[in-house]
Order: C-alpha cells, then sequence, then structure tokens
C-alpha cells in the first residue's frame, strides 16, 4: 500500500518541479511516528492481505534520527513483518541506519543517484546528494546485509555531452556487474516549465 511518512523536499535540483515548483523552496517535513504506527495498523486492520508498504514521499530518510525512531516503533509494535521499500537518498544514509531499516522489515531503498559527471552534478544543483564516494561505501554495506537497491538515473540534463552521459553509463555498468544494485531506472532529463533547466 503507497503511503506516506513525510512531505516536500529539502533539495532544489535544476530538474525537478518538487522544490522549484510544488514547494517554490526546500521545503521537508515528517509526521510523528505515533502517527505513522496508528495509521499502520488502522491499514493493517482494514486490509488483512496487506504484505507491506510502498513509502512513496519525495525523500524518506532526509532526517536519519527520524528513520531510526520509527524504525525502533515498527520493532516494537511487531509490525516488522511486513515489506517495507522506500524513496530515499544514499547521502543520509549509514550503517546504523541501514541495520535499523533492515530489522524494521526494510527490504529495498530506491535511490536517486542521477549522474557519474561531477560537471552535470554541479549544473543539477545536486550538492551533498552527489557523492561517488558515499554511494559505494553505502552500496557495499547495503549488499552485505542484503538491503536492495533500487538507483534512478538520468541522461541529458544540463551540463551534458555524450562524454559526460557515458560516466554514468560506465558507472551504472560497474554497480551492476558488481552485484551493487538490485534495479535500475534510467530516464531522458525533461525540462520541465518552471524549473531552472526548463529557463536556461
Amino acid at each position: 500500500i503507497q503511503f506516506y511518512t513525510s512531505r516536500g523536499c529539502p533539495m532544489k535540483c535544476s530538474f525537478c518541479v518538487c522544490g522549484n515548483l510544488y514547494y517554490n523552496k526546500p521545503n521537508w517535513r515528517c509526521r510523528k511516528s505515533e502517527s505513522i504506527i496508528s495509521e499502520i495498523k488502522y491499514l493493517g486492520n482494514k486490509y488483512s492481505e496487506m504484505e507491506g508498504l510502498f513509502f512513496d514521499e519525495e525523500v524518506h530518510n532526509v532526517r536519519p534520527a527520524a528513520v531510526i525512531n520509527l524504525c525502533k516503533s515498527i520493532i516494537l509494535e511487531k509490525l516488522n513483518n511486513l515489506k517495507i521499500d522506500a524513496m530515499c537518498e544514499y547521502y543520509p544514509l549509514n550503517e546504523e541506519v541501514m541495520d535499523y531499516m533492515k530489522e524494521a522489515g526494510y527490504y529495498k531503498l530506491r535511490i536517486g543517484i542521477e549522474t557519474a559527471s561531477p560537471i552535470i552534478a554541479e549544473k543539477m544543483n545536486l550538492k551533498n546528494k552527489f557523492n561517488i564516494t558515499k554511494l559505494y561505501e553505502v552500496l557495499d554495506y547495503s549488499k552485505k546485509i542484503g538491503l536492495k537497491m533500487y538507483g534512478t538515473f538520468t541522461i541529458g540534463g544540463l551540463g551534458s555531452t555524450k562524454d559526460e552521459d557515458n560516466k554514468t553509463v560506465k558507472l551504472i555498468y560497474d554497480l551492476i556487474s558488481n552485484n551493487l544494485l538490485n534495479d535500475i531506472q534510467v530516464s531522458i532529463n525533461t525540462p520541465q516549465p518552471g524549473t531552472p533547466f526548463f529557463k536556461e
């Protein structure tokens, strides 16, 4: 069942409608764990066949402490038999957070990798969202503990050239060949009206 534990996004990527149009600025807030747990229980009672939840917000894991608190509550309430899939970023992840997520029933995280090019990353305004060294650390550990990773990438954004986009293609091949990603999504970066990408 599609589910939301937060709203908004702390980023303002040049191609994205969230920080530029929906919220007009970086704006993220999360719900209290008590509210989330109450809703999960309600859904479980209403839909006895419910197998899991998809935390389909812009970025589920902005605040690591909030994720850990939620995981502890899920475990305490014995709701960790549910399979949880979540839209995340890799930059806030660390071993402690991923260990709690795994114990709480998270089986897959969808992370926005976007590009392997520092030039494109700067043009896209990815800021701390772009860190290839950190990416490998997170993916290595997720593989170790059996937490599946779904990577999203984009081609053709601001700053793109054939050579710069090929860096992303090479990264994808490397991550797949080393079994660091279980699924991938590659999108054509589209300039949506109202975004800095469109204006440029």
